[in-house]
């Protein structure tokens, strides 16, 4: 049985008065496969454990903010939990209208006017999530973006990047994390939620309008800096400035956060390089360690 097959049927199973009259599978990333229903329904499927686990969080997450936030994020329509099988586990919403845009090409494609229109969108989103009543989130989320997370990313790039790099590029990396690392300053800042993944591809665009339409893939949310957020926009090596920074006009507090925001950004490459040598992918290895090779 294939998987397109298998996901409908799991889909029927549990929910019968769905009629389902075309579906397409979808690889959807490292964790989750996909499912896409008569064209307006997106369900995503847990491959592993861990998966599941987090998939459910997630789903407890999207409940909670649904139609609280200034741009639409995926309802949970349908929420099917508690198999001991990962892909029998699974949640489907509909699709929300937009493409997925590279937010780091938008201000050579729209004149000023129409850039700082987008821009106040992304911060009136942001702010609102920053500032979304913590009584109001699901009790299990997570807490992300602390020193001890930051010094165990710096532990094992030195361990699995560090033979990989030239001397200068070594040095980068030094002279980019122990100072920062050891400032304590750097780690003093409210707790919010913030999206963690908030930038090219899991931001909804319409050209024809031109606005921003939705915010998706949450999977990375939880409870941390909102600094992580704005470094997303920023960009590597600031390439999506010129549209960060025009959002301290709608959300004042981010220029506070702009020196946090930048080494978040600096890390970048390094967390693709990473991830590369963790699960075997040399291509993204070479892609993250360009500029230290």
């Amino acid at each position: 049985m294939n998987k397109q097959h298998q996901y409908s049927e799991t889909v029927r199973a549990a929910y019968p008065q769905l009629v389902i009259d075309k579906a397409e599978f979808r690889e959807g990333g490292q964790y989750n496969d996909i499912l896409i229903v008569n064209d307006r329904l997106i369900f995503r499927f847990p491959r592993y454990p861990e998966a599941a686990a987090s998939l459910a969080g997630e789903t407890a997450l999207l409940q909670a903010i649904h139609d609280r936030l200034p741009l639409q994020t995926p309802d949970p329509i349908y929420v099917h939990f508690g198999s001991s099988i990962p892909h029998e586990n699974f949640v489907g919403y509909a699709m929300i209208s937009g493409e997925a845009v590279n937010i780091y090409t938008l201000a050579d494609q729209y004149d000023d006017m129409t850039i700082q229109q987008l821009a106040d969108q992304l911060a009136d989103f942001l702010k609102a999530l920053h500032t979304f009543p913590a009584d109001d989130l699901p009790p299990q989320m997570g807490m992300s973006d602390g020193l001890a997370y930051w010094l165990d990313m710096y532990d094992l790039i030195r361990m699995k990047l560090f033979p990989l790099m030239n001397h200068a590029g070594r040095q980068q990396v030094i002279d980019h994390f122990e100072p920062y690392l050891s400032d304590k300053n750097n780690f003093d800042y409210p707790l919010v939620l913030r999206h963690g993944d908030f930038g090219t591809g899991n931001i909804l665009f319409d050209r024809a309008t031109p606005k921003f339409t939705g915010v998706i893939d949450f999977g990375s949310a939880g409870l941390g800096d909102a600094a992580v957020d704005l470094s997303a926009v920023y960009g590597w090596r600031g390439r999506g400035a010129r549209l960060a920074l025009r959002m301290f006009e709608r959300y004042p507090e981010l220029e506070t956060m702009l020196p946090r925001a930048k080494f978040y950004a600096g890390t970048f490459l390094l967390q693709e390089a990473l991830f590369g040598a963790e699960n075997n992918e040399p291509d993204l290895i070479q892609s993250g360690l360009e500029p230290y090779v």
